[in-house]
C-alpha cells in the first residue's frame, strides 16, 4: 500500500511538472508574439496559444484523474477492509476539492486578459469535471459495499459549489474540454433577452394606446362640429 501511494505521488508530481512546463512555454511564446508581431497577428497568436495551452492542461488533468481513479479501484478491490479504503478516498477527495476552491478563487482575481490565468482556469474546469466523476464513482462503490450516504453526498455538494460562469466559459474555450452545461451557466450576454425590454413597437403602443377618431382635439373642438352641416344662420340666409 505504501508503494502504491508512493507511485501515485510520483506520477502526479510528474504530471504537474509537465503542466508547469506547458504554462511556461505557452506564456513565453505569447509574450514573444506580443513583442514581435503586429496587433492583428498578436491577437491571433495569443488566441492560438491559449487554445493550445488549455488543451494540454486539460489533457494533463484528465489523465491524472483517470490514473488516481484506477489506483483507487485497484486498492479497493484488493482491500479486506473496504470501509477504510472509502474513508481514505473521501478524505483525499475533500482535500482536492478544497485545493480547487482556493486556486479558483485566486484566478478569479486576475485580469481578464491574463493568458496564463486563462490556461490555468481551463485546467481547473477539467479538474472539477473529473473530480465530479470520481466522487460519483466512489459513491457507487460505497453503495455496493453498503456504505452509501455521507461523506460522498457532502463531497458532491462541494463540487457543485465550484461550478460557475467563469468555469463554464473556460471549458467552452478549451478544445475537447468538458461540456459547458455541466460546469455552470454561461456568461450572460450583454443586451440579451434578459437585458432588453419589450420591442419598440409594443412600448410605443402601450404609451399612446389605439387611435380614436372620436376623441376631441387639443383645442377642445370636435372634428364632427367643424366638418358637419352648416349652422342655422347660414341656412336661413340662403333662403
Amino acid at each position: 500500500m505504501v508503494a502504491m501511494k508512493t507511485s501515485r505521488a510520483v506520477f502526479v508530481a510528474a504530471v504537474a511538472a509537465l503542466g508547469v512546463v506547458v504554462l511556461v512555454s505557452v506564456g513565453g511564446a505569447t509574450a514573444g508574439a506580443l513583442d514581435d508581431d503586429t496587433e492583428g497577428d498578436t491577437a491571433e497568436n495569443a488566441s492560438l496559444g491559449v487554445q493550445t495551452g488549455s488543451f494540454m492542461q486539460a489533457s494533463s488533468a484528465s489523465t491524472e484523474s483517470a490514473v488516481i481513479e484506477g489506483m483507487f479501484d485497484a486498492e479497493y478491490d484488493r482491500a479486506e477492509d473496504s470501509s477504510a479504503v472509502l474513508d481514505r478516498r473521501a478524505a483525499e477527495l475533500e482535500d482536492r476539492i478544497h485545493g480547487l476552491e482556493q486556486r479558483k478563487a485566486a484566478l478569479e482575481e486576475r485580469d481578464d486578459d491574463d493568458v496564463v490565468a486563462a490556461i490555468r482556469m481551463s485546467r481547473i474546469a477539467t479538474e472539477i469535471h473529473s473530480i465530479d466523476r470520481e466522487v460519483e464513482h466512489s459513491a457507487e462503490r460505497a453503495e455496493q459495499a453498503g456504505h452509501a450516504g455521507a461523506p460522498f453526498d457532502e463531497l458532491s455538494a462541494g463540487v457543485d459549489e465550484l461550478r460557475g460562469p467563469e468555469v463554464a466559459a473556460a471549458a467552452g474555450a478549451t478544445p475537447g474540454g468538458p461540456p459547458m452545461d455541466e460546469l455552470g451557466p454561461p456568461n450572460a450576454v450583454p443586451g440579451g433577452s434578459d437585458d432588453t425590454g419589450p420591442p419598440a413597437g409594443d412600448e410605443q403602443s402601450d404609451r399612446t394606446g389605439p387611435s380614436d377618431p372620436a376623441q376631441p382635439d387639443d383645442d377642445g373642438d370636435d372634428d364632427q362640429t367643424r366638418v358637419g352641416a352648416p349652422n342655422s344662420d347660414t341656412a336661413s340666409s340662403g333662403q
